[in-house]
């Protein structure tokens, strides 16, 4: 591929001649229509969207045209990807060690490549070895020296590594052989701890007694994580979430460097995890990007950026936009999630179950999101090239811009004192909670939509839901109970939320009087004319559990709430006549009117005349629907 920018070479006239001509054709058939507005897409991170990418928009990139394995890593830190197999990192969910074993055998037998041991909470289910004798249990005909270990938790970090240092000194093996993770992450000290008080100072000072420990002991193991995930299952956007793995990892470099550890000590000993969200081509581009703001954060800070290549990269499935209903929807969301990751050039990828949730996980579940890492990484080839996407006008272009990005909000961080600093006066929160409002905006309009829970909701589906039981779970706390913090926490945040709570209202007032919140749809006119707004009440409707019912007699409906559907013309003289006598008939009916009139002078005189709502595109649909739904009734 020709990347010549020379703005007077032949190819750059011939090109841009040619984008001229295309812009005026394009111009033509939009008949007047604004470029902007129907042809480009704004990004939650502030990125434009363009309909076209050429060479050109690869002009000014960050950085230099770059061969994978390279600075600044664009394009993978690995030369091929004969250079090692990206990890399968799934827990293994059970509820003592014996069924743990029997799991993982299957798990490893099944093609699984690495052991993960999740956070121990035996109240939920979850079973994790401490002892000596727990990793006989749980390792048990397992060749460690063929896999390698990661623990999700570093509570009572020094006892555990200890009783690991013990099994395999037992079981005769060089601890010094062992690899994977055993990770202390100030990001899941600060965010994930629910009465942290401590002080920069103190996280670090112990960061660098746990390093200084586990690589005496365990020199090949990852020691250090920043857990940018967090930030992600708050609802932080793409470059938020580079921004502030960036942020704390200059902390953690600058604050061990005092302490007598050497960067490339440091960066050899870096987990970064990620979560890899909906937005295919942006997740793609935010792991690709993050290794070009690392490699130029280390030149800002006199570091020589290949050490930028000894970091590794995690990625497990976004849980913030995973849904209860119409839960085997998560499979489609979670291949392309990590089907992103993978083509990002991640090291290790946690593919979640599509029923997580729901908090009543299944083996079915486990076993279609393990065989999904297998289909991966060994039948499809997606990582074979090394850096498939590579020299894509798109691909390229939006890691560039994302970078950039992300760099800014890494500056904005630096100019508050860095990320402890920040944190302590609340931005990093604020700006999340900036980005989590224009979220809910966003799916309220259903600008964006879940399938099967905001959008063609199917009303036949039943959550099954065990409140009790969240698996895995290591979201940020909602900071319901601060305690003693000094940082305040960051809430969970998960889109489809607000869009059960009304299917669950529903549910509820269907259990107390023994029949489902119905709404009947009047179809005013001919079949043209009531048509597409009658489907677009029934799916609106059908969102908050309403029963639907169709007809063309409103005063006859038996159900609480009457939907007009016509066109606007028809209502100027339907409303006055069908509204007041709806209401005189049936007082507590509720009366919504499919569409929203331009001139506000018509919108009063309907709401005068008994309209109650207007259901339209632009409607905030949850909060439309609870507003119908709570004079029904209710033990929620």
């Amino acid at each position: 591929m020709n990347l010549n920018t020379d703005a007077a070479s032949p190819e750059n006239v011939s090109l841009h001649d040619s984008l001229k001509r295309w812009r005026a054709q394009v111009d033509r058939d939009l008949k007047g229509a604004p470029f902007e507005n129907r042809l480009v897409t704004q990004t939650i991170e502030g990125i434009a969207l363009q309909p076209l990418y050429t060479r050109a928009d690869l002009a000014n990139r960050v950085g230099a045209v770059d061969m994978p394995g390279q600075v600044p890593f664009r394009r993978g830190r690995k030369f091929n990807s004969t250079e090692g197999s990206c990890r399968r990192l799934q827990p293994i969910y059970r509820p003592d060690g014996t069924s743990f074993n029997q799991a993982l055998l299957r798990a490893l037998m099944g093609g699984q490549n690495a052991v993960v041991f999740p956070e121990r909470n035996l109240a939920k289910g979850i079973w994790s070895p401490y002892s000596i004798a727990d990793f006989k249990v749980a390792l048990k005909g397992v060749e460690i020296s063929a896999v390698s270990l990661h623990f999700e938790t570093t509570v009572a970090a020094a006892s555990l590594a200890a009783s690991l240092e013990g099994f395999v000194v037992g079981a005769g093996i060089d601890a010094k052989t062992i690899t994977g993770s055993l990770a202390m992450d100030p990001m899941r000290d600060i965010l994930g701890s629910q009465n942290f008080a401590g002080t920069n100072d103190g996280m670090m000072d112990e960061l660098t007694g746990w390093q200084m420990a586990i690589k005496s002991t365990f020199p090949t193991m990852r020691s250090i994580g920043v857990d940018a995930g967090f930030w992600n299952d708050a609802g932080a956007h793409a470059g938020q979430e580079i921004a502030f793995a960036l942020a704390m990892t200059k902390q953690i470099i600058e604050n061990l460097a005092e302490r007598g550890i050497k960067s490339e000590s440091v960066m050899a000993s870096l987990l970064v995890r990620f979560a890899t969200g909906p937005q295919f081509f942006m997740e793609m581009a935010k792991f690709r990007a993050w290794r070009v703001v690392l490699s130029k954060l280390l030149v800002a800070l006199e570091i020589d950026p290949k050490e930028a290549g000894q970091v590794e990269v995690h990625a497990r499935s976004s849980r913030w936009n995973k849904t209860r209903l119409d839960p085997h929807v998560n499979m489609l969301r979670l291949t392309t999630e990590a089907l992103a990751a993978g083509l990002g050039g991640v090291d290790g990828l946690h593919i979640g179950r599509f029923d997580r949730d729901s908090g009543c996980e299944s083996e079915l579940s486990e076993r279609v999101a393990r065989n999904l890492h297998v289909l991966f990484f060994e039948e499809f080839g997606f990582t074979h090239p090394q850096d498939a996407v590579g020299g894509s006008f798109y691909v390229e272009s939006l890691t560039d811009q994302l970078a950039r990005k992300a760099w800014d909000i890494f500056r904005e961080i630096e100019s508050h004192g860095g990320m402890f600093r920040a944190l302590k006066e609340g931005w990093p929160q604020a700006q999340v909670a900036a980005t989590v409002k224009e979220r809910k905006q966003a799916f309220a309009t259903r600008k964006n939509g879940l399938i099967g829970t905001n959008l063609f909701p199917n009303p036949k589906d039943q959550m099954e839901v065990n409140p009790s039981a969240e698996a895995g779970a290591s979201a940020p706390r909602d900071g319901t109970e601060e305690g003693t913090r000094s940082i305040a926490p960051v809430p969970a945040y998960r889109a489809a939320e607000v869009f059960e709570q009304l299917r669950l209202t529903a549910a509820s007032i269907e259990a107390n009087r023994g029949s489902p919140p119905t709404a009947y749809l009047a179809k005013m006119g001919s079949i043209k004319e009531y048509k597409a707004r009658a489907e677009f009440s029934a799916e609106f409707m059908a969102v908050g559990g309403f029963k639907i019912r169709e007809g063309t007699d409103p005063i006859e409906a038996k159900a609480d709430v009457v939907v007009i559907c016509s066109t606007d013309e028809n209502y100027e003289t339907l409303v006055p006549q069908w509204a007041p006598e709806i209401k005189r008939v049936n007082p507590n009916q509720k009366v919504i009117l499919a569409g929203l009139p331009r001139d506000p002078e018509v919108v009063q005189k309907f709401r005068e005349a008994g309209i109650d709502e207007f259901i339209h595109g632009r409607a905030n649909l949850p909060e439309v629907l609870s507003n119908l739904l709570k004079p029904l009734g209710s033990n929620i």
